[in-house]
């Protein structure tokens, strides 16, 4: 199994988007939550959405999303995005 985060697409979202503290503890508190689960074999960033640190619709997957799944989970993969 691999699990996809909790964010919307991109695709009418224009700008960047702003992330909180909050939802930085959600992300972390998902991410350890489920980490231990023995289904997980990678993370998935975002479901068939391009991920680009340059494109404003995607931005927050690429810069935020990933960097934080990776700063808790270091034994698994992260897929940026499913096809």
């Amino acid at each position: 199994l691999y699990h996809d985060m909790q964010y919307t697409s991109g695709r009418h979202h224009h700008g960047p988007r702003a992330t909180s503290a909050t939802q930085e503890a959600e992300l972390r508190h998902q991410t350890r939550r489920l980490s231990h689960h023995p289904s997980i074999v990678l993370w998935d960033g975002v479901n068939e959405v391009v991920v680009s640190p340059d494109d404003p619709g995607s931005d927050v997957f690429a810069s935020f999303v990933m960097t934080v799944v990776a700063q808790e989970d270091q034994s698994r993969a992260i897929w940026p995005s499913s096809p």
